[in-house]
């Protein structure tokens, strides 16, 4: 604290001391404003002061000492300027010599406790700084305001994995389904949750599977023939050659080839030798022709598909629909006729054995089945029509029932569709092989 100065010049500053009689004024007085001339008087604050008027502005006790505080330029006894300007504490709020100094704020010693639990905090213990400038102790504030983990709900206080808009511990972030660490980064979100690649996968991603390998697609693929590749499995099926992005596929009974290999696997026209790629027709119990290959099997005429007619399962021109054939032609068709029934029975057989395997492993589908009706019982065991619902073929067929019975007009198309004849007879699905005696 500064000291007043009493009116003789080279005095000591243990206090006020009486001045020197003055017959000059020295000025106003800093305190009443009265002029000094006479008397003694202090010198403080660049005043000059009646030495009983330079007293605590607060409490108008003297400076026996002549030690003061100043403020505004008026002087405070210690105790008042502490208890004006001086700290206050933070804790009890009273003024504050010496203290501590915490979180931007004085405390007495034993005022600096944590603002939950009311423990008082000793110099060197860990503390944190809460709402409002409070302080707490370190379990109060890992308790309250510490970020808890996503996953075990417990408090993070060291290294930290923030992802998903939460915060989990390092340790924590893993896959939701098989636990796998996911430390590095790489993971799939779904529903706030984080999981591996191959989880999400198996869990969420739609399965899609190779048609060459027939194992899951869980990366990049190639689509082709509306069927999924994998990208390493676009290869030709027969020679395994890669196809590069310039190169064209082939498609042929569901698997890829090159042309080459495309061009082998394609049947050849029972006419012309070439390969099919277009409309064709399976005629003749067994030939495939193109559209255009028609002929007739007994003189090989060619035939348009709107003048063919068929004969005993074969295509024929007009003048061999009607009346006796030759004999090697006749007994060319009668062969070959047995021999399409021979592979039709056997493929029938095969289905019966399938069927059956299927029912005994499948239980019951059963009698609602089997009883579909004469009709019903007639489409699903007769063999596959030789002719097909080809398209354009809409000409039309006189087919005789036999016994004598009239013949009637039937179109290709409405035969495919199993359209009964008068008699109640399916025309769908049998062979077109009818009795001689029948009247042709």
């Amino acid at each position: 604290a500064p000291m007043a100065s009493d009116g003789k010049e080279g005095e000591g500053k243990d206090g006020a001391k009486e001045a020197p009689k003055m017959t000059e004024a020295v000025g106003d007085c800093g305190a009443c404003g009265n002029t000094i001339a006479g008397g003694s008087y202090m010198r403080a604050l660049d005043k000059v002061w009646h030495s009983d008027c330079f007293k605590c502005t607060e409490c108008g006790a003297g400076f026996p000492d002549g030690r003061f505080l100043p403020k505004d330029n008026k002087p405070y006894c210690e105790d008042d300027y502490r208890k004006l300007f001086g700290a206050k504490c933070a804790g009890c709020g009273e003024p504050v010599v010496g203290g501590l100094k915490a979180v931007d704020k004085s405390w007495h010693p034993d005022c600096f406790k944590c603002h939950e639990c009311g423990k008082v905090l000793p110099l060197g213990e860990k503390f944190s700084k809460g709402p409002g400038g409070n302080v707490y102790c370190a379990a109060d504030a890992e308790r309250l305001f510490a970020v808890k983990c996503a996953a075990c709900g417990k408090a993070i206080t060291g290294s930290m994995f923030k992802a998903l808009d939460a915060t989990w511990h390092q340790d924590c972030f893993n896959c939701a389904e098989c636990g796998t660490s996911l430390s590095d980064g790489k993971f799939a979100p779904k529903d706030g949750k984080p999981y591996c690649t191959a989880c999400f996968d198996d869990k969420f991603r739609e399965k899609v599977m190779c048609a060459a390998c027939g194992k899951r697609i869980t990366d990049s693929y190639a689509t082709l023939f509306d069927r999924k590749y994998h990208s390493d499995c676009v290869a030709c099926a027969e020679c395994g050659v890669r196809f590069g992005a310039d190169q064209v596929a082939f498609s042929y009974d569901g698997d890829i080839y090159c042309e080459s290999h495309y061009h082998s696997r394609l049947p050849s026209c029972a006419g012309c030798g070439k390969n099919i790629e277009t409309e064709h027709v399976a005629v003749n119990h067994g030939e495939l022709r193109h559209m255009a290959c028609l002929s007739c099997f007994v003189c090989g005429t060619k035939v348009e598909s709107a003048a063919a007619f068929v004969r005993l399962g074969f295509v024929v021109c007009k003048t061999h629909n009607s009346g006796e054939l030759p004999k090697d032609k006749e007994e060319a068709m009668e062969a070959k006729q047995k021999a399409a029934d021979e592979r039709a029975a056997k493929e029938a057989r095969a289905s019966e054995g399938a069927a059956a395997a299927g029912e005994s492993a499948g239980g019951a589908g059963g009698a609602g089945g089997a009883g579909g009706g004469a009709d019903g019982g007639a489409l699903a065991d007769a063999p596959t029509c030789m002719l097909g619902p080809a398209a354009g073929w809409h000409e039309s067929l006189r087919l005789s029932t036999g016994g004598g019975a009239p013949s009637e007009e039937r179109t290709f198309a409405e035969i495919a569709q199993g359209t009964k004849l008068k008699d109640g007879t399916v025309a769908a699905g049998v062979h077109l092989s009818l009795s001689p005696a029948g009247g042709g």
